[in-house]
């Protein structure tokens, strides 16, 4: 699992990096660069038999998910404007 976290993290990286300009392109791609930061998480706690990976990569999803949603409500009010 750590092999397909870092993958996910090193994609969404230079995804950001290649899709700056498009704004949707940018959310989405930081919303998968949380996904792979939760999956490290995950994978730690596993290892680590901890339960404290688990609960922080709880509060990423739920973090990046309300960051998502408030960014594409953003992103629609600005191309309504417009």
């Amino acid at each position: 699992m750590g092999f397909v976290a870092v993958c996910t993290l090193f994609i969404s990286f230079f995804s950001i990096i290649k899709n700056f300009k498009n704004n949707i392109l940018l959310l989405l791609s930081l919303e998968l660069f949380f996904i792979g930061i939760a999956l490290l998480f995950l994978n730690s706690s596993f290892y680590l038999d901890d339960i404290n990976g688990l609960l922080t990569t709880l509060f990423i999803l739920c973090i990046s998910a309300t960051e998502s949603a408030i960014g594409l409500t953003f992103l629609i009010n600005l191309k309504k404007n417009f």
